[in-house]
């Protein structure tokens, strides 16, 4: 499987997509006045970044990133989706070929209430892991801690499972998952996001891997269309498999356009 071009080809491809919705939210105003529920592709959030990554943990170089981004929230739910490709090379040897693709939505609770449900699901590439891509799917409980003008931190635990493919042994592993996300904005130019997610596998639960990130976006323009990001993504397994490190650091700073 080749994601050099293919990967980064995927988040080029969901630009239209992303541009549809755009165009669909600008009717979107006359339905909203007539009924009080809003459209799916109202209200989204996109942003596209190029920038400079890093790695420490299984490579250690600087890498090209590309990285596109979508959210919208509402009273009712609240949605994020990425993809995000790496490439890089050392000494004039390719050394990163990562692709990862995720979208997770969240059901809200209704007023007086904290509980609802959310949905999740990812598929990550990667040329220089034991596995060459696992897919995998979650679903289950939230639980909305904070919902103000300032922070909304919701909670989750659910059940699922992942498949590894394309190594030498090629699995399915039911799994379960307890995460959460934290969203603080500090002013209208610069927000923060933190989140992390444990998922320890059903099959031996001495086997277990966790995806943590933290992200900090700032406006630089009075339009709010140019973004400054920085921030990290944090893999940690227990067993890789092969002769990958358990714990796997990215970090990276790019220059986005929101749109």
């Amino acid at each position: 499987m080749n994601c050099k071009s293919g990967c980064a080809g995927v988040i080029v491809a969901l630009l239209p997509t992303l541009c549809m919705a755009q165009n669909e939210e600008s009717g979107a105003d006359v339905s909203e006045a007539l009924d009080t529920e809003i459209s799916f592709w109202s209200g989204w959030e996109r942003q596209f970044n190029v920038g400079l990554g890093g790695s420490t943990g299984n490579n250690e170089q600087f890498d090209a990133r590309l990285d596109l981004r979508a959210e919208r929230k509402t009273d009712r739910m609240s949605t994020t989706a990425s993809a995000v490709y790496q490439f890089g090379t050392s000494d004039g040897s390719e050394d990163t070929n990562e692709f990862t693709a995720q979208a997770l939505h969240d059901w809200l609770p209704p007023e007086g209430s904290k509980t609802g449900y959310f949905a999740r699901g990812k598929f990550d590439y990667d040329e220089f892991q034991d596995w060459d891509y696992r897919v995998g799917g979650f679903g289950g409980l939230n639980y909305t801690f904070m919902d103000t003008e300032k922070n909304f931190l919701i909670g989750r635990l659910g059940v699922g499972g992942t498949f590894f493919g394309g190594g030498e042994n090629e699995e399915f592993r039911p799994e379960g998952l307890l995460g959460f996300d934290w969203t603080h904005t500090w002013s209208e130019t610069t927000t923060f996001k933190l989140g992390s997610a444990a998922i320890p596998s059903f099959d031996d639960l001495n086997v277990w891997r966790a995806e943590s990130y933290a992200r900090l976006d700032v406006l630089l323009d009075d339009d709010g269309n140019l973004v400054l990001s920085a921030g990290v993504d944090w893999d940690y397994d227990v067993d890789p498999g092969g002769d990958a490190d358990r714990s796997d650091l990215d970090y990276f700073m790019s220059l986005g356009y929101k749109f």
